[in-house]
C-alpha cells in the first residue's frame, strides 16, 4: 500500500505533476479536502484562546477555495503547454495570515483586522 499523496515531498509532488500522474487541480482538491478533515476553517478569531476544537487543528483562518482551484486550472494549462515556471509550479501551498492578500481576508491574526 502506498502512502497518501499528501505525505509526499515537494520534489515528489513536482515529479508527479511533470509525469502527469495527477494534475494540479486534483492535487489542490485533495489538499482542500484534507484541510477540511483536519482543520476547522474558516474560524472566527476568538475573544479568548480556545482549547477545544472538536479534535481539529484550528490553524487556518481563511481558505481561498475558489482562488486555489482557479490557480490550479491555470497551472494545469501552463504545464500542459510546457511552461513550467519553477519546481513549485502547480503545487498548492498555504500563506500565513500576515501577508496582505488582494481579494482575500487578511487579519494579521488580530480581531482588530477581522473584516
Amino acid at each position: 500500500m502506498s502512502e497518501p499523496i499528501y505525505f509526499r515531498s515537494v520534489r515528489e509532488l513536482a515529479e508527479g505533476l511533470e509525469k502527469r500522474e495527477f494534475s494540479s487541480l486534483e492535487l489542490t482538491e485533495l489538499y482542500l479536502e484534507r484541510s477540511q478533515e483536519l482543520d476547522v476553517p474558516p474560524f472566527d478569531l476568538p475573544n479568548e484562546p480556545r482549547e477545544d476544537h472538536d479534535g481539529k487543528l484550528a490553524t487556518m483562518i481563511t481558505i481561498a477555495t475558489d482562488h486555489a482551484l482557479e490557480a490550479a486550472r491555470v497551472a494545469d494549462k501552463e504545464l500542459a503547454a510546457g511552461n513550467r515556471r519553477s519546481i513549485l509550479h502547480g503545487i498548492p501551498y498555504g500563506v500565513k495570515d500576515i501577508l496582505d492578500t488582494t481579494g482575500i481576508r487578511t487579519t494579521w491574526g488580530s480581531r482588530i483586522f477581522k473584516d
